[in-house]
């Protein structure tokens, strides 16, 4: 693709910083105003940037948290630099939910000029899912923004087909898929893209897409290393997270449509049909640009491909790290078990965690191995197209724009659908959240053709207005303007004001006593310097486990809080004391019992 002139860049730069600013000014409000929530700990609850800082993180993400790590391990130096305040942690996921909108432009720019790459990454800066999530120290920011520019590098490989973008191309999606397990939804339209276009196109677009295929293939082969701590997390977790605690409730079809409204923005009735109605008019007008993205460059050839070298040299690497990291390993498993058993994790979780990070190091060198092996083999498996009876090389043409836009919108939705089907209880909106980029490259290049009609540019202004009143319904953008909405992202309570309260009455004098529940995992952080104990709704609770005088720390409308409210007063008198919104402290003085 030629270089734009000077004006057009000059626009594409003004218009995109405008658009920062506004997504700024949304990802911002209220960054550090709502406490930390029980999933926000993951980022905080492990410290350091030391080795066995590193391998504890890995290990627990292998077994506690439904997550692969490489977040948890950007959290690692960020936290070390900036501390643990609220905004501090956020202002992580709200710089690269800023990236996101920036890469997003680009993408949008390369597929379809300066208009397409602004009203893409319009949608995206104000799409109120993408605002939640930018706002919580959590893994969806992160894979957001790799999977944007993941898409991005995976055009320039098709297009330039230099060397280096195939190599950045791999390491992305390396990247994304270790961040979020949805990621590799996300990213298999590429696979699919390259393999179409390597059996179908053009004598340039199969020389490009060769090597294309290659780099992501091996970047699902890293994959191999993690994949027994995945089984582990499918198939059940002993004292882990149950995944039936993740299902929403109703028909699977109905529960993933009503997440995919959330991803889509498109609010609730009376909005929702107005909205729904003016993204399929987007829809529509994107699928039907039947323009091609131009082929790689003539002089692009088989050279491309590394050289069979580099397959030889990653078998050795392979047989090399399987010798020497399960040595090191062993040696990073006693002071990670000090990490986590100092955190508060049982001894048998924790044996489980450091049994999938023994796991990890022994798989890593097997999946080096298969690189090897794919690098090696390559010239010859990739060449199988070629020699199809009735080939030629004229046969062919280079990628459709629309075709591109369906695999990267269409395929994903419909591998969620497929899941909904089976009842996969993992179905959330914010794990839908890295199909966001796609819908919203889409919806770019549909209102860019709509204006481009002779009748569009009138059409537009409500089609636009029916997609921001529908965004506007929505807390993360209603909000900024003081009007409350449909909240999404954090749901948390109100930790920091009933220590504020505490604080201000001194009653500290007695220790505090919850359920341990999700609800009320922010008591690690906001209650470390406080006496407090927690225990389950089905735990015994006698006289010899409670401390002689305590308060009860009630979180109202939590059912395994009420379960144990109900227990406690059968066992001690309590007596209802003060009220920190959803926290109802209990005054219990075990002492009084006849």
């Amino acid at each position: 693709m030629t270089a734009p002139h000077a004006r057009d860049r000059t626009l594409f730069l003004l218009g995109l910083t405008v658009l920062l600013i506004v997504a700024a000014i949304l990802r911002l409000h209220d960054l550090g105003l709502p406490a930390f929530d029980c999933d926000e700990l993951y980022a905080l609850r492990i410290r350091g940037v030391s080795l066995k800082e590193i391998a504890s993180v890995v290990g627990r993400s292998a077994f506690h948290d439904l997550h692969p790590p490489l977040s948890y391990l950007l959290f690692l130096p960020w936290v070390a630099l900036f501390g643990t305040a609220e905004a501090a942690v956020r202002s992580l996921p709200m710089l690269l939910g800023l990236v996101s909108v920036a890469l997003l432009g680009l993408v949008g720019r390369r597929i379809g000029g300066v208009w397409v790459g602004l009203a893409g990454a319009a949608f995206l800066a104000f799409n109120p899912l993408h605002i939640a999530y930018s706002q919580e120290a959590r893994p969806y920011a992160l894979a957001v923004t790799l999977t944007i520019a993941a898409h991005l590098f995976f055009l320039r490989s098709l297009g330039e087909g230099a060397a280096r973008d195939r190599i950045v191309y791999a390491l992305l999606v390396v990247a994304a898929i270790y961040t979020h397990y949805f990621a590799l939804f996300a990213l298999l339209p590429h696979g699919l893209i390259a393999l179409w276009l390597l059996l179908t196109g053009d004598a340039d677009s199969r020389r490009a897409a060769r090597p294309t295929l290659l780099a992501f293939a091996c970047a699902l082969a890293t994959y191999i290393a993690w994949l027994p701590a995945l089984v582990f997390q499918a198939t059940g977790q002993p004292e882990g997270p149950s995944l039936r605690i993740y299902d929403a409730g109703g028909s699977p079809l109905g529960r993933a449509g009503g997440f995919m409204k959330n991803v889509a923005g498109l609010a609730a009735p009376p909005v929702l049909l107005s909205a729904t109605a003016a993204m399929l008019v987007l829809l529509i007008f994107a699928f039907l640009w039947r323009q091609r993205l131009p082929a790689a460059a003539a002089e692009f050839d088989s050279r491309g491909l590394p050289p069979r070298w580099l397959g030889v040299l990653a078998l050795l690497a392979g047989l090399l790290l399987a010798g020497g990291l399960p040595l090191l390993a062993r040696h990073l498993v006693a002071p990670a078990r000090q990490v986590l058993l100092a955190k508060g994790y049982g001894p048998g979780a924790v044996e489980r965690e450091l049994h999938g990070l023994l796991q990890f190091t022994v798989t890593l060198p097997l999946a080096l191995g298969v690189i090897g092996l794919l690098v090696l083999v390559w010239p010859w498996l990739s060449s199988l197209p070629d020699r199809l009876p009735g080939r030629s090389s004229d046969r062919g043409r280079p990628l459709a724009i629309n075709a591109l836009l369906a695999a990267l919108l269409l395929v994903p939705v419909t591998v969620v659908l497929a899941l909904a089907l089976k009842g996969v209880p993992l179905l959330s909106d914010r794990n839908l959240l890295v199909f966001e980029p796609a819908l919203a490259l889409v919806l770019g290049v549909g209102a860019v053709r709509l204006a481009q009609v002779r009748w569009g540019r009138v059409a537009l202004v409500p089609v636009v207005l029916c997609l921001a009143i529908a965004s506007f319904q929505y807390q993360p953008v209603s909000g900024v303007f003081g009007v409350r909405g449909t909240p999404l992202g954090i749901q948390t309570g109100a930790w920091r004001d009933l220590v504020r309260e505490l604080d201000r009455r001194h009653e500290w004098d007695l220790p505090l006593v919850m359920v341990d529940a999700p609800r009320s995992d922010p008591a690690e952080f906001y209650l470390i310097a406080h006496p407090y104990k927690r225990f389950t709704e089905t735990e015994r609770i006698v006289r010899a486990g409670l401390p002689g005088e305590f308060r009860f720390v009630h979180l109202r409308g939590n059912r395994s809080s009420e379960a144990l409210l109900s227990h406690l007063s059968g066992v001690v008198p309590l007596q209802p004391e003060l009220q920190v919104d959803e926290f109802v402290i209990y005054d219990a003085r075990t002492s009084r019992q006849p």
